[in-house]
């Protein structure tokens, strides 16, 4: 009895250690994960300039203080600004700036949080916020650098060491001019984990056909959009809900291996729908669920397809009745609108619909031997149906936007041995933006001239150089004030001088005789917030800013003047915009 009531009392102090570890660990989470105490590497900016006192000052922090690769990170930052400029006059106030974050893996790879190129513009003005990250690298301790500024700054290239990605910061906020007292910055850290995850078991493949007629030999039912086959699966187990998986239709698709009752709805396509099957889908196998014989509803039989946009119709609708059989001789329509009745000796018809809705549209066939009617239950020469159709409304496609076009480019010629630098050459144009865009696109094609000495020799000498072009947009309104503006720049690879990537600079190889690409100029959310513009009336134009240049460098002097040359002209260069649907 003794070691039973020792037993309940060692048990009520352990529970009294947990529960309070627990309340300890609750009021840390409210209060934020402490940050790992660290010596700063010596390329962090690890405090906001000292000469003046900076106006703004930024903290940053992790949400914890390790993360596992694999598992999104995330950073808290807060932006305070002083109510005066002199020393130890006024408070602090939160106040919004712009907000440049970046992250420094444990192999001291950079990559840009904020702003983040999937945002819309201006969304790097901020006074507080909450960015989510992927974590990458190895094991180790990873660095976020913060830095907020009065103005915004072009973010710094992310290629070479960190040294070189904060030397190329502090340069950028020296060249907008920026004075200490305009900008601050801090910096945290985090740990970096690796684990083995733990293996899943592998999925199953699910395929289902339709067949009207013997599976393989007769006809398949694909899906149309106006007479769709719908997939369903059920889980067996735990009477799961039912799903639609209608991309499984003749395509194989990934599921959770276990029971399934798998059903297919035809009666959309004219087909009576079978009854469901019941399959086993084992992990890392592929299963095929074929439905065939499949017969139709019953004669006639039609289906509708293929809107076509019509200045005088909300839409221009085909109606196919192939399927009501060999022996049908007249058909006779009505398309339930009020437009009477057509009789064709062809199946197919097209019928302009002016107002959108429902119709209910009667397909009368007669034959040439009696067919058995569902409509009458009874067998006749003469059999009609009812189906009823939602007519809507189909857009002509939308005018198209002219392009920014550019014929040539005058280039200038610095020769500094072993360098020779050819331009930077900017030309300038304007493209009119009324209605939304789908895309904005450069297309550039560019000529060079051919070498005069052997190719042999300007291989040996060839050291490096760059070769790239940089595209600004600027948001004009109607008077021509400027609502934003974005940056691209896209330099060539060393591996295939004909592609083209975004961010500079990298080694290049000799210029090929000619250089052409095409690419997009604007992510996903960057072209809503510029839609967004054109609907309220803020924007009307574009205008397109772009430099081009070549750098190259040679050991052998006496070839550097022709080297200077190796430019004719840059043509068709065009900035593209292509309207939304």
């Amino acid at each position: 009895m003794k070691r039973l009531l020792l037993l309940l009392r060692l048990l009520v102090v352990a529970l009294l250690i947990v529960v309070g570890a627990m309340i300890t660990l609750a009021e840390a989470q409210e209060e934020g994960p402490a940050q790992p105490q660290v010596q700063p590497p010596s390329w962090l900016i690890a405090k906001s300039p000292a000469e003046p006192i900076s106006i703004y000052r930024v903290e940053v922090r992790t949400g914890a203080p390790s993360y596992v690769i694999g598992i999104p990170g995330v950073v808290h930052f807060r932006v305070f600004a002083r109510e005066s400029e002199g020393e130890g006059e006024g408070g602090e106030v939160a106040k919004p700036a712009y907000v440049y974050l970046l992250n420094f893996d444990p192999r001291g790879q950079a990559t840009l949080l904020l702003p983040n190129p999937d945002v819309p513009l201006m969304a790097n003005f901020l006074s507080e916020g909450r960015v989510e990250f992927p974590i990458r690298g190895g094991d180790g301790t990873a660095y976020i650098q913060a830095v907020v500024t009065a103005s915004p700054i072009i973010p710094p290239a992310l290629q070479g060491s960190p040294e070189q990605v904060i030397e190329s910061l502090l340069a950028e906020i020296q060249a907008q001019g920026l004075s200490s007292a305009e900008w601050g910055a801090a910096w945290t850290s985090y740990r970096v984990l690796t684990v083995v995850p733990f293996a899943a078991p592998a999925p199953c493949l699910l395929r289902v056909e339709t067949w009207e007629g013997r599976y393989g030999r007769g006809k398949p039912i694909y899906s149309e959009p106006f007479a769709p086959v719908r997939v369903f699966i059920q889980p067996e187990a735990e009477e799961g809900q039912e799903v639609e998986i209608s991309d499984a239709l003749f395509n194989w698709k990934t599921i959770d291996p276990g029971r399934y009752t798998v059903r297919a709805d035809t009666s959309l396509a004219g087909y009576k729908s079978p009854s469901p099957k019941s399959i086993y889908c084992p992990p890392g196998r592929s299963v095929l669920v074929y439905f065939d014989r499949l017969e139709l509803e019953g004669l006639p039989h039609f289906l509708w397809r293929n809107p076509i946009a019509d200045p005088e119709c909300i839409s221009t609708v085909e109606f196919d009745a192939t399927r009501s059989g060999p022996e049908a001789l007249v058909f006779i329509w009505d398309f339930g609108d009020g437009t009477g009745t057509e009789i064709v000796e062809e199946p197919l018809i097209h019928h302009c619909y002016r107002a959108e809705g429902k119709y209910q549209v009667t397909l009368a066939v007669v034959y040439r031997t009696p067919k058995y009617c569902p409509a009458t239950a009874r067998k006749s020469t003469f059999c009609r149906v009812i189906r009823e159709v939602e007519i809507k409304s189909v857009q002509p496609e939308p005018e198209p936007v002219p392009a920014c076009e550019l014929d040539s480019v005058e280039f200038t010629i610095v020769k500094s041995p072993p360098r020779v630098q050819i331009g930077p050459s900017t030309v300038e144009c304007e493209l009119p933006l009324t209605a939304p865009i789908e895309d904005l696109k450069l297309n550039f094609k560019a000529l060079y001239r051919k070498f005069n000495f052997t190719e042999q020799r300007i291989r040996e000498g060839w050291l490096d150089g760059d070769s790239g072009v940089r595209v600004e947009l600027r948001l004009l309104d109607a008077v021509g004030q400027e609502q934003g503006s974005i940056r691209r720049q896209f330099c060539t690879l060393n591996t295939d001088p004909q592609s083209m990537v975004e961010g500079c600079p990298f080694t290049v190889p000799m210029p090929a005789e000619e250089l052409a690409f095409s690419k997009s100029l604007l992510r996903p959310l960057e072209l809503e917030g510029i839609n967004s513009f054109i609907a309220k009336g803020k924007v009307q134009k574009l205008r397109v800013l772009i430099t081009i240049w070549i750098t190259v460098r040679h050991n052998d002097l006496e070839l550097l003047p022709d080297l200077g040359e190796i430019i004719v002209k840059y043509y068709d260069v065009a900035v593209e915009a292509k309207p939304a649907p």
